[in-house]
């Protein structure tokens, strides 16, 4: 492919360079010595700070303003939109070398110039949890694409261990958000024969506290069992029972 923006960008320059030199012969200044030398050595001084504060001043602005219009391209529906954004983030303020977990990696890597990959097709938690964990997971992306995998294999994942998921951005129109994940939250316990939370096991939140109990349904959206409270030091704060997520006493 030929490249014809730097024949139109020379054009234009030497185009300027002799209408000016064709003023000054207007105004009859033929001293070669401005017009072969200081004209040319003006041009030389301004034309690299002219195109170096147009670049600034097309990155001007930072953080979510910047990365919208950074992400903005013409005839893309809102749903990708939103995807691209969210990506512009990871290539923003990520860490570097930070592992994604999305729907279509091979769009978001062209934003986020990062590691990527899918998340798994099993509605298994389990298997699901030690995918996440095999792959070193440090973001996860919901996303609004349409995809009925996203409500069927990721969303009921992130609703049975909603502390495991920080919110780092949120997009809205439809809906989307780059979640940074944590592992060390969540369902840690036994699961059953259909890779369910289910048995002897604890649920640790966020904030540091913890559950402690057996359970028939160990997802935190539809908790059912008993057990008890404890704080981020350990101390006891007293017993729990749970029926499909909600706290009986």
């Amino acid at each position: 492919m030929i490249h014809i923006v730097p024949f139109f960008v020379f054009c234009g320059i030497y185009g300027l360079y002799y209408l000016i030199i064709l003023a000054l012969a207007k105004v009859k200044v033929t001293n070669r010595v401005v017009t072969q030398t200081l004209v040319p050595l003006l041009f030389l001084l301004l034309v690299p700070s002219f195109v170096g504060q147009t670049a600034t001043e097309t990155r001007e602005g930072s953080g979510l303003k910047y990365l919208r219009q950074f992400a903005r391209v013409p005839n893309y529906d809102p749903a990708h939109e939103n995807y691209f954004q969210a990506a512009a983030w990871i290539r923003e303020y990520a860490p570097k070398n930070s592992m994604v977990i999305c729907r279509k990696p091979s769009l978001f890597i062209v934003f986020s110039d990062s590691y990527v990959t899918n998340y798994p097709f099993t509605e298994n938690q389990k298997d699901f949890h030690d995918y996440l964990i095999k792959r070193k997971a440090d973001f996860v992306v919901i996303d609004a694409l349409g995809y009925s995998s996203t409500p069927r294999y990721l969303v009921p994942y992130v609703q049975a261990n909603p502390d495991q998921f920080e919110i780092v951005v949120q997009l809205q129109n439809p809906d989307t958000f780059l979640c940074r994940f944590h592992p060390e939250f969540g369902w840690h316990g036994a699961y059953n024969a259909k890779g369910m939370p289910a048995g002897k096991g604890e649920y640790r939140f966020g904030d540091g506290r913890k559950l402690v109990g057996t359970f028939t349904d160990g997802r935190m959206i539809s908790l059912t069992g008993e057990g008890e409270f404890f704080d981020a030091k350990g101390n006891k704060l007293g017993a729990a029972r749970f029926e499909n997520g909600q706290q009986k006493n």
